[in-house]
């Protein structure tokens, strides 16, 4: 009894610590592993999918050490906005301090040397790794069995996003901008009947892919991620 009673403030502080324990570094870890705060994760996925853009369209991909630097500044930038606010400075400082984005070779992710044509875009996601230097006796627990499940989520939830956005950016292409509203009213004695059919069922189709990608991103984020953490 003596024992836990000594103990236990020092295990309390281990745990509770608001800017210490170990539940503070894992809400910092989590806030950019599942992607939760989108004021952080913006300006990171926007840096990501730009590369994973260019990859897509044949270019050579960057080296992954200057990828990672790009990354890191872009994960920055969304601390600095975190920091701002109340709610979400401490999750910046812990970040700031402790968090790294690294890129590592992966299995179909093309080096540099390779064009980006011989690759597979959502590849580079394998090769991104989170590395969280929590102090000690933390970095038991944040191990890095622990980051590599870390960095599987959000390789998981940005492949989503990624799909996402590029069934966006589909709706660029011509035969989509006749299917938007005010287009088609305007121009629908322009356009053949058979091209106007076509263009309005591959926008249903875009659309109902784009809320089914939406609906399993929240049914990860909460009936999987949050049940489980």
């Amino acid at each position: 009894r003596l024992a836990w009673a000594a103990a236990r403030p020092l295990l309390s502080s281990v745990l509770r610590d608001e800017s210490r324990g170990l539940l503070a570094h894992l809400g910092a870890l989590r806030s950019v592993a599942f992607l939760s705060r989108e004021d952080l994760a913006a300006p990171l996925t926007r840096g990501l999918f730009l590369e994973m853009r260019r990859i897509a369209s044949g270019l050579r991909p960057r080296p992954h050490g200057n990828l990672a630097i790009e990354l890191n500044a872009a994960l920055a930038e969304g601390l600095e906005l975190a920091a701002a606010n109340r709610e979400t400075a401490q999750v910046a400082r812990l970040c700031g301090q402790h968090l790294v984005l690294a890129v590592a070779p992966a299995d179909g992710y093309p080096s540099h040397s390779e064009t980006g044509s011989d690759g597979d875009s959502m590849a580079m996601l394998n090769s991104l790794r989170l590395r969280y230097l929590a102090p000690p006796p933390l970095d038991d627990t944040l191990d890095a069995e622990a980051l590599r499940a870390y960095s599987s989520v959000l390789a998981l939830l940005l492949r989503l996003r990624f799909a996402q956005g590029m069934l966006s950016d589909i709706q660029k292409m011509p035969i989509f901008g006749f299917c938007q509203h005010r287009r088609r009213l305007a121009g629908a004695h322009r356009l053949p009947l058979p091209l106007a059919h076509l263009a309005r069922c591959a926008d249903l189709l875009r659309a109902e892919l784009t809320h089914f990608l939406g609906c399993v991103e929240w049914y990860l984020r909460v009936d999987v991620i949050q049940a489980s953490a």
